[in-house]
Order: structure tokens, then C-alpha cells, then sequence
């Protein structure tokens, strides 16, 4: 079963390929795709990557209905960890972070912090207005 634990780990695997392949992930992720009727494959493939993502947050959800709020929030929620996770991404391959002056430690500490807070994020009891 795929839980919050699971989720994180593939976030943090997300971060780890792009610090160890940087010209690969900015392909993947820092250029228009292309058109999606021509390359159908690569459309298949980028569903299927965020369909892993948005399962994994149904199951944190305890699989609500679709229909209800709860259910609606699966996929707002795994655009928010998509975003965060490639925000962050790109923040580290780019010399944006070093533009602010920031201590080393904050450079350091910058990754397991923003996972520690999507974990904690993804594991708070939903609002009452998206509760089953």
C-alpha cells in the first residue's frame, strides 16, 4: 500500500534525480512539451507518472468519493506536492537560492525541510469543508 511515507520517498527520489541529472530534468520539465497529438507515448507516460502521484494521495485520503469535497481535493492536493517538489527542484539546479544570501545551513536544511512539511501537509486531518 502506497502511504505518506511512500509518497515523500518518491518526492525525495524526484529531488534526487534532478540535483544527479540536471540537463535531463530541465528537458523533461523546463521546456514546452511538445505537441501531444504527435507524441502520444510521451502524453501516456506523463499521465501515468501523475496518476501514481494522485493514487497515492487517494490513499492517504482513506479513497473518499470522487464527488465528494474530500475527493475532489485528491487532485489539488497531488498538484500541490507536483508543484512543490519541482518548484524545489528547480530552485536547487537554478543559482536562484544563492541570490538570497543564505547561510549554508539553510541550503542544507532546505530539502529535508520542505519534505518534512509536504509530509506533514498530506497527513493533517483534511478541513471540515473537504471531510468525507
Amino acid at each position: 500500500m502506497i502511504g505518506p511515507a511512500t509518497t515523500i520517498r518518491m518526492r525525495i527520489s524526484a529531488v534526487a534525480y534532478a540535483r544527479a541529472h540536471p540537463l535531463q530534468y530541465r528537458l523533461m520539465f523546463a521546456t514546452p512539451l511538445p505537441d501531444p497529438e504527435a507524441h502520444p507515448a510521451m502524453m501516456a507516460s506523463a499521465r501515468h507518472a501523475f496518476a501514481i502521484l494522485n493514487e497515492a494521495i487517494d490513499r492517504v485520503h482513506g479513497r473518499p468519493d470522487a464527488a465528494s469535497p474530500a475527493g475532489r481535493a485528491v487532485p489539488l492536493d497531488a498538484l500541490y506536492v507536483w508543484a512543490t517538489v519541482h518548484g524545489l527542484a528547480g530552485m536547487m539546479q537554478s543559482s536562484a537560492m544563492q541570490t538570497l544570501a543564505l547561510p549554508a545551513s539553510v541550503h542544507a536544511a532546505v530539502q529535508p525541510h520542505a519534505m518534512g512539511r509536504l509530509h506533514a501537509a498530506m497527513t493533517a486531518p483534511l478541513p471540515k469543508d473537504e471531510q468525507p
